[in-house]
């Protein structure tokens, strides 16, 4: 998970909530002097900030790149018909809105990993200043600009062809903050194709919208979380939420409802400006992946189901489940994390490989003996 695992989750936990404590100090200093140290516990916040930001905004360019080349890959080289729209309505949605980057979350709100989940939770947050530039390779060097060159043209040629090859060349990643507080970030990204190919009648107009946006204006980034614990330790903290008497002793399932309340609201107000983008492309004549209505009830069934995990303190694999297929079909990027992506993160990886499968290459969901 995105943390400031170096500091530990002892002392008061995570960002979201120190920033909780540190909101009730500025409260209480209003009225007199206050119980704790206002300006340490500022720079506690922005030392865990600095920490656990950083690992969401690899995160987030890590997504980014794969989602980008895999795009450009399918729409230069496309498998289906259906992989190539895919590919066109993820451009396309790029360069009209930008991108949804989606974090799954495996952590229970037990013990250190309700202040590792705060963490990553405010970590997420953060990722909404962010706006993503994509530049030429070429045009840096006319502008004189310094850019590492790649030790050899393998690390150019993303797709291991022989061929020259459009794509980000991933370690050439640039992150340059606007202002010293911090509160936004650029992301450079630094784009390799081969000279004259922009001229060519078979260049991609969904690519060349994309890098027109992304010189200009910029990507802007939508970061979205959503929580559920699986282990015994979430069991334990359902059990205090079920019996608020007992809550001091095995903990609560109250910070995940919170978390999946409020990103559920930002899914939505997301979702209304995606698909604002998406109707001006059915006005301009070009297809969808989804009709709108089968995205408009996704959103809904995802509504009651983060409503019904709220009830009861049950666990309710679902939210994930269903908000990762939401995500991937608005184009975004996705993550998945829990305490130290072993065992819980390799189960969740499986599940979605598998559904992947299932839902876009025709294997079967029933297993026979």
């Amino acid at each position: 998970a995105p943390a400031d695992h170096a500091s530990g989750f002892k002392d008061g936990g995570g960002i979201r909530q120190l920033e909780a404590k540190l909101m009730d100090a500025i409260r209480a200093s209003a009225s007199g002097p206050a119980d704790v140290d206002l300006q340490e516990l500022q720079w506690r916040l922005l030392a865990r900030r600095d920490a656990a930001q950083a690992q969401a905004l690899a995160a987030l360019v890590t997504a980014f790149v794969a989602n980008f080349n895999n795009a450009v890959r399918e729409l230069l080289y496309p498998g289906s018909p259906e992989a190539r729209l895919a590919a066109e309505v993820s451009l396309d949605l790029l360069a009209r809105f930008g991108f949804v980057f989606e974090l799954e979350s495996l952590l229970s709100t037990a013990g250190s990993e309700l202040g590792m989940l705060g963490d990553a939770e405010a970590a997420m947050r953060s990722l909404r200043s962010v706006r993503i530039f994509l530049y030429r390779w070429e045009d840096a060097h006319k502008a004189g600009e310094t850019v590492p060159v790649p030790s050899d043209a393998a690390e150019v040629d993303l797709l291991g062809s022989d061929t020259e090859w459009i794509g980000i060349v991933p370690r050439l990643v640039d992150v340059r903050h606007s202002d010293l507080s911090r509160s936004a970030a650029e992301v450079r990204l630094w784009l390799s194709m081969p000279p004259g190919v922009e001229e060519q009648p078979e260049y991609p107009d969904a690519l060349r919208r994309v890098l027109n946006a992304a010189t200009s204006g910029g990507i802007e980034v939508f970061p979205i979380v959503f929580t559920q614990g699986i282990n015994e330790k979430q069991s334990m903290a359902n059990f205090g939420t079920a019996h608020p008497m007992l809550s001091s002793l095995f903990g609560s399932s109250v910070a995940q409802s919170e978390i999946n309340n409020e990103n559920l609201a930002q899914l939505a107000s997301v979702y209304a400006k995606v698909r604002s983008a998406l109707e001006a492309r059915v006005a301009d004549g070009d297809l969808l992946v989804a009709p709108l209505d089968e995205l408009d009830a996704r959103l809904a069934q995802i509504s009651e189901t983060v409503a019904l995990a709220a009830v009861g303190g049950k666990k309710n694999v679902s939210v994930l489940t269903q908000t990762s297929r939401f995500v991937r079909r608005l184009g975004g990027g996705r993550a998945t994390c829990c305490k130290s992506a072993k065992d819980r993160t390799s189960m969740a990886v499986t599940l979605e490989q598998a559904s992947l499968l299932a839902d876009n290459h025709g294997l079967e969901t029933e297993i026979h003996a």
